[in-house]
């Protein structure tokens, strides 16, 4: 007697033979489908180029302090510090020795700014220093200060008055 499952059997054994044998027919030489490395990664654009924002000014960047002028003579003390600017904001950090050594000068001051004709406009958002007792003063937020800044090879120089600045090298 044939059942109706042995009538199907030729049949259903060829398709499943038929299936299994497909990938072993397909081109072993086939190449895998390509995967990402980091170097596939879409670079994003340089600030000056993402829509909306102003062109990059010329003073951001990040600056190194390299002499300290005082009374138009460089300071014969070493003095370290950092500058960075950026489209809003600049940050300072200074230190210099004082007349005691275990009492640095310090300065740490987070500002907005915004250039105007020939100085730039700072707003204290966050200040501090300290002064030769080591007393430290608080820089009251939200006041103003015009600064006259002047970009020089290679750097940048922040001027107190016409006998004081500082002068530093960008870095980045």
């Amino acid at each position: 007697m044939v059942t109706p499952m042995m009538r199907c059997s030729p049949w259903l054994g060829g398709l499943l033979a038929g299936l299994f044998a497909a990938p072993l027919l397909q081109d072993p030489e086939k190449p895998a489908p390509p995967v990402a490395s980091p170097t596939a990664i879409v670079q994003q654009p340089a600030a000056s180029e993402v829509p909306g924002r102003p062109p990059r000014h010329a003073m951001e960047g990040v600056y190194e302090l390299r002499r300290r002028v005082v009374n138009n003579q460089p300071h014969a003390l070493p003095s370290h510090g950092y500058l960075a600017i950026t489209q809003r904001h600049l940050f300072l950090y200074l230190a210099a020795p004082s007349l005691d050594p275990a009492l640095p000068l310090v300065r740490a001051s987070v500002r907005t700014w915004q250039p105007q004709k020939e100085l730039v406009r700072t707003t204290i958002k966050l200040g501090w220093f300290t002064d030769q007792e080591g007393v430290v003063h608080l820089e009251r937020p939200g006041t103003e200060e015009p600064r006259r800044l002047e970009l020089i090879r290679g750097g940048l120089r922040v001027l107190q008055d016409e006998r004081n600045w500082l002068e530093f090298e960008r870095v980045e």
